[in-house]
């Protein structure tokens, strides 16, 4: 009976040894040829050839870059000859301004006679007394205003008019496919900004904002880069386009890549 075990037992480790080098065989004859290479007794691995397709940020990356090849150079205030002689660090609350006679208009109360000059010189105002460190930048149309209006704008010490006709680096190129509510985010890219305030032009300035702005500046909130208000307590959207602000000079390549959107027509095209 031992014997008989024995012949058995050698049997079956024959047995097992043919199915390992069967298997072996098996895996190495069926691996794909672009994974293995078996040369002089050595095994190769190669990467396999995949091709990975664009993330939407390395998408608005490349057409970004494709329309403004030298935006790394830029070296200029996206404003005027004005507001570039006031020198970098600049503190910047930024409004959007066309008449009903600009194709941007989205708002038909905006006429030059009745409603947009007595709104700009309010907020000029409000600002001299609130926030006279801060500088208000104007980005306007000037279609359908008379020479008398348009002198009007320029006749005060803290207030920069930004021509959407003759912006540097793009003359009137931003015009044509920038929607006017947007205008006033420009300073976004803008190297001599380093404080940002998007405002409406018929929003006045209040003490309470202006608290809120300070604490905003404040050392204790240096590591927040954006700022979000509101002015009413049924405001429900996420960010309203003339009550929020950006801090330059904490986050700017951060701040730059998010707003690179708005500068491509393709893209910003859906939101006129």
């Amino acid at each position: 009976m031992a014997n008989i075990h024995r012949n058995r037992g050698c049997s079956l480790s024959q047995c097992c040894l043919h199915i390992l080098v069967f298997l072996i065989g098996f895996l190495v004859v069926s691996l794909p040829s672009s994974f293995v290479i078996i040369q002089r007794g050595k095994q190769h691995f190669k990467k396999p050839d995949i091709k990975y397709e664009e993330t939407q940020e390395q998408r608005i990356e490349k057409e970004f870059n494709k329309i403004y090849e030298d935006f790394s150079q830029w070296n200029l205030t996206l404003c005027s000859h004005a507001s570039y002689h006031r020198g970098r660090h600049q503190k910047v609350i930024s409004i959007s301004v066309y008449g009903k006679e600009s194709k941007f208009i989205d708002n038909q109360m905006y006429s030059w006679t009745t409603t947009i000059l007595p709104f700009f010189e309010l907020l000029v105002s409000e600002m001299n007394q609130l926030l006279p460190q801060w500088i208000l930048r104007v980005y306007i149309d000037f279609t359908g205003s008379t020479k008398s209006q348009r002198k009007h704008f320029y006749k005060f010490s803290n207030v920069d008019i930004c021509d959407m006709n003759n912006i540097p680096m793009f003359g009137s190129s931003l015009r044509k496919f920038l929607p006017g509510r947007i205008w006033r985010f420009l300073p976004i890219f803008d190297p001599y900004v380093d404080y940002l305030l998007s405002h409406d032009l018929d929003s006045p300035i209040t003490q309470r904002e202006t608290e809120t702005i300070k604490m905003w500046l404040s050392k204790k909130q240096e590591k927040n880069f954006f700022y979000i208000a509101r002015d009413h307590i049924e405001h429900s959207s996420f960010i309203l386009g003339g009550l929020w602000g950006a801090s330059l000079i904490r986050a700017r390549h951060t701040l730059v890549n998010i707003f690179k959107p708005m500068l491509i027509p393709s893209i910003v095209q859906n939101y006129h």
